[in-house]
């Protein structure tokens, strides 16, 4: 019986953990392909930012410029950067605040 509710414990936890930042991370370069840009500056901004593989593969497909790269790469932001460039080193934010004042 415990065996039986070990496995399926492991079972549950594996697959709930898909699409996380450390399961991207451990990725091979042909899987990190079939990943979207989001994901990956996800996975890169959350624990993997010494992973060249996850932003070799940002720079392969060609959405950021050079500069842009260097900074995504180093946490950083800069004045003239692109929005998506912005949203890979920042993150994603679902609520915007739109209060209108006086």
């Amino acid at each position: 019986m415990k065996t039986l509710l070990l496995i399926i414990l492991s079972i549950f936890t594996l697959t709930s953990c898909a699409g996380s930042p450390i399961r991207i991370g451990m990725k091979s370069q042909e899987e990190l392909k079939t990943e979207k840009w989001q994901s990956l500056c996800y996975a890169y901004d959350h624990g993997n930012r010494l992973n060249e593989m996850i932003l070799s593969e940002l720079n392969r497909r060609k959405l950021f410029t050079e500069d842009e790269i260097k900074l995504i790469s180093y946490g950083e932001i800069a004045i003239g950067m692109g929005e998506l460039a912005l949203l890979c080193v920042k993150g994603f934010y679902p609520r915007v605040n739109r209060t209108v004042t006086k």
